[in-house]
């Protein structure tokens, strides 16, 4: 990525945020206009976007590359780019996890889910036990097996970054359903709760429906048994985790963030691509114009 550097000097930032297990390195990008003299260039809100923090979810790096593009491209071209990076910094990593990217699998190299390995310290709930029980949940036991234990250098990497730079607004990608998933992942120790109000009513959910209603399809999908209302989802209405990055962001560095499922197959055919851009694009752009108003 480092030819972006050079393409959009100015614009584009790419920079190195940690390494991965195996080392390579976790590369965002810094979209930022405005002259680096102005003193409301280093005042802007600030959002962030991440992919593939599952490795085998690839379709999510690249609508991120796309973004990056279209709109490094487009800043003093088109009004909407430049009116857009005049007023708010945008921070991409398009790959949370290269490892996992390299092997096309979930996991990092570590055998961790890096979606289950962010801390509990500042969730509103007792931890479970660091003893195993026969009455631990599903949710639990998922924890257990693929979260809970060391912090993994990526997520401690993103950690780090998250609060260097006190992002008002974040999200993250991932493929397998289309549906904008806002917080909370879990209400209590064990996952067992299936609703549970958020500190920020109506944001969180306020939220999700700005991308929803930007996605032609995604703004269709209802399902009652599964909790979604057109496009929309807390959480743990749908399935309940622990150890996720939307928790912990909410928790801990007091902000919203959303999981969006940009696709319903975890591997769309190369050929869907331009398609699943064309529906992504005009939302992805919408929920980065709405840091403007985190302030």
């Amino acid at each position: 990525m480092a030819w972006l550097n050079t393409t959009y000097p100015g614009v584009a930032r790419v920079y190195s945020i940690g390494q991965s297990v195996q080392g390579r390195q976790l590369l965002a990008v810094e979209l930022n206009g405005r002259s680096q003299l102005s003193p409301f260039y280093h005042k802007k809100p600030k959002v962030k976007l991440v992919g593939n923090i599952h490795g085998n979810e690839q379709a999510t790096r690249e609508m991120l590359l796309r973004l990056i593009h279209h709109i490094a491209h487009g800043y003093g071209r088109k009004h909407r780019m430049t009116q857009l990076l005049d007023n708010v910094c945008i921070h991409i990593l398009p790959s949370m996890n290269p490892d996992g990217h390299e092997a096309d699998t979930r996991l990092n190299s570590n055998s961790f889910d890096l979606n289950r390995n962010f801390p509990l310290d500042a969730m509103p709930y007792d931890p479970p036990s660091p003893e195993p029980s026969d009455n631990d949940s599903a949710t639990v036991q998922s924890w257990r097996a693929t979260g809970s234990g060391p912090l993994q250098p990526e997520v401690a990497a993103v950690m780090q970054w998250s609060k260097q730079h006190n992002f008002v607004l974040s999200a993250s990608l991932h493929q397998g359903a289309l549906i904008a998933n806002y917080p909370h992942d879990a209400c209590d120790t064990q996952g067992l709760l299936r609703s549970c109000p958020t500190q920020e009513d109506p944001l969180p959910l306020f939220l999700a429906r700005v991308y929803a209603q930007n996605h032609a399809l995604m703004k269709t999908n209802s399902n009652s048994s599964l909790g979604f209302v057109n496009g929309t989802v807390q959480g743990a209405r749908w399935y309940t985790l622990l150890g996720g990055m939307q928790d912990w962001v909410f928790f801990d560095r007091g902000s919203v963030e959303l999981t969006l499922e940009l696709h319903e197959q975890m591997k769309p055919p190369p050929q869907q691509l331009p398609a699943m851009w064309a529906l992504n694009q005009p939302a992805l752009l919408r929920f980065a114009e709405m840091g403007q108003k985190m302030t």
